[in-house]
This record gives C-alpha cells, structure tokens and sequence, in this order.
C-alpha cells in the first residue's frame, strides 16, 4: 500500500487533546489539591509556549502533591511524547488508565505511544479498549486500520476505515480507504472512495494519482492520464506522480514525453530503480541505445549499493550491541568493516569515533599515576 498509512499521520494533535484535557480541571477543598492544580495550570502555559522541560517539571510537582489524579499524569504524557521521550509517556498513560480504567481517550493515546514505538500487541490492545469504551471516537478507528496495515491485514483496516469515514468523512480518511480496497483489488470501490476524498479536496496530488493506477488497472488510459497530469500540475515535486505521468504517455506512444517525464522523476528522487529501467527501455525503443545502456546499468549500480548498504546497517547492529558489552575491540573492528562497506555514509566513522574515544578514555584511567618515593 502507498505509505500514506504512515505511521506520521498517527499523531492526532496531541497539544490540542493536552488543552482540551486541562480545561477539565481538577476540583478538590483540600490545599494540596488546590496547589496541585496551580502547578498543573503553570504546565499548561509552559505547554502553550512549548517549554517542555519545565511543563515537564511543573507537571511532577503537581504529581507529587496529587499522586492519584489520573488528568496530571495524562497531560504530563502528552508533554512527554511531544518532546519525543515516548517510553515515559507510554508509563505516565500507563498510570491514567490505572487510576481511570474506563477513560477511553486514555487508553487511546496510550495505543498510539505504543504505536509510535513499532510495539504493536499492546497497542492493538489499547486500541480494542478504547474503542469497546468509545466507539464513535473516528480516530481510534483509524489508528486501528494504521495498525492493521502494518500487519498486513486489509480486510481489517477496510472494516476500520469504512468506520472511520462514516463517524467523521474527511479527503484523507476516504484516501485511505481506497488504498486498503485498492490492495484487496475492489477497484471500482477504490475509484470511488478516491473520487469522494477529492470532493472533499481537490488539489490531493496523491489522491489524483492513485486514482490514476486504479483507473489504468481498469484499462481506463485517457482517464488516468489525465489523473496523472492533474497530479503533476499540482504537486511537480512528486517523483512518484511524474513516473507514472511517464509510463502512461509511453503506453500512449508519447515517447519524447514519457522519457522527459521518467528524468524528472529521476532528478527528483535518484535512487528511483523503476524510473531507471523505464526510461532505459523508452530510449532504447527510440533508438539511443547508448543512453539506454547508461541507465540499465544504473540499475545494477543502484542494486550493489543496496546490498552494500544492508551489510553496513548488520555490522553496526553488531557493533552497536558489542559496544553495550564494552567489547571495544570486537566494536571498532565491526565499524570499521561497516565503513569499507559503505565508505560514502557518515554513520560507521560515526561509531567509529565513539569507540576510538570511549577506549582512549578506558587507557587513560587504566595508566597508573607517577609519584614521588620518599
């Protein structure tokens, strides 16, 4: 599926829910909570001004004095997760829903820290909860089809969708629909969702490609093209919206087009393996076979640094983990295995003078001192 399921348009405006959150107050005669509740109102303006750190400090004061109000430690989450320290929060929402255990926006963001950390079991079960305790909140619907994508299961993620849309209909909710019935191959469902989320919003670049791919699967060539134009006139900057502006002029005959349109592609994102090798064969079906060779060649170039790279990224695994052991030797030599990998990236030199360092330090502490005999 297109990632436009990704796991960034899982963060659904955790400021506004803290404000919204503090507007509820926290009503106590006792003084400790009436002071309590004057350090939670001191997070709240550090919040609004982004000052993390001392919304974080003011929100533990409050804490202190009120340890079982499950709003204090909610809010001091959502602080947390927006200065990004999201195993913190995980534990602070952790305590909300203790304290609150049928708090259905709690266990909601509690989900979506989860999700934020790629642990999926316990945030499908935040999840499940917060939607068996809410289940007209639309955004828990739609994590949920987040999440059930990752997993590859779009049957799941369209039931969810097909939720979301109906509680709260937005371009993006009914853009993500049609990507989920896409892959299940209901294309003339996928055409329509994609035409709703662009009544809603026209001017989806994105939209107006996907639509295009349905439309071609179709066999549909003059509709998508003119999808896939509309997509480039909107959003010139899309690798992706140019390539298949290149493949659908090809399959038109537009030659000369299609090959412009595959460069651009290129220009914009060159790593682009698909981009090369279509516009190997446009050239060479125009006779440049020259040109031609170049970027089929490109291909295999673009293959060797990808198997490269996977090597690198392994051997800085392992160093990473015999660095935690403090085997240093064991570390510089799979750092230094990693940077004959991949000599043109920065992260094996990186870790490389991490290790340097951390072993000089270890030999100057180990150097006996020098003194005077008496």
């Amino acid at each position: 599926m297109n990632r436009g399921l990704t796991r960034s348009q899982s963060k659904f405006g955790f400021i506004r829910k803290m404000a919204l959150a503090l507007t509820l107050g926290v009503s106590s005669p006792a003084l400790t909570a009436q002071t309590a509740q004057t350090y939670r109102q001191q997070a709240a303006e550090f919040a609004r001004s982004e000052s993390w750190d001392e919304a974080i400090a003011a929100y533990r004061k409050a804490i202190e004095l009120s340890p079982n109000d499950p709003a204090i430690h909610y809010d001091l989450a959502l602080v947390l997760q927006h200065k990004g320290a999201s195993r913190q929060a995980v534990e602070e929402f952790e305590t909300a829903v203790r304290l609150k255990p049928a708090w259905a926006e709690a266990h909601y963001s509690l989900g979506a820290a989860y999700y934020e950390l790629h642990d999926l079991p316990p945030a499908l079960k935040e999840l499940r909860k917060a939607e068996q305790l809410d289940p007209s909140n639309a955004n828990v619907h739609r994590l949920l089809a987040h999440l059930y994508v990752d997993q590859n299961d779009f049957v799941s993620a369209e039931t969810e969708l097909v939720r979301t849309v109906a509680l709260k209909p937005s371009a993006e909710g009914y853009f993500e629909l049609g990507q989920a019935q896409g892959r299940l191959g209901k294309l003339d469902s996928a055409a329509l969702q994609y035409r709703k989320a662009l009544r809603l919003d026209p001017k989806l670049a994105r939209v107006h490609v996907m639509l295009g791919i349905v439309l071609r699967r179709q066999g549909n060539h003059t509709a998508a093209l003119a999808e896939f134009r509309e997509a480039v006139a909107l959003d010139p900057s899309d690798p992706n919206a140019q390539y298949n502006l290149g493949m659908e002029l090809k399959t038109s005959g537009d030659l000369p087009g299609a090959i412009a349109a595959f460069q651009r592609a290129i220009e914009l994102k060159p790593d682009f393996e698909m981009a090369h090798y279509s516009l190997g064969i446009a050239l060479r079906a125009q006779g440049d076979t020259a040109a031609a060779h170049k970027e089929l060649a490109e291909i295999n170039g673009l293959h060797n640094f990808r198997l490269r790279l996977s090597a690198s990224k392994l051997l800085i695994m392992q160093g990473v983990e015999a660095l935690k052991k403090n085997d240093l030797d064991s570390a510089m030599e799979l750092f230094q295995k990693a940077v004959e990998q991949t000599p043109e990236l920065p992260t094996g030199y990186y870790y490389l003078g991490v290790t340097w360092e951390r072993n000089r330090m270890q030999r100057a502490r180990s150097r006996p001192t020098s003194g005077l005999s008496i």
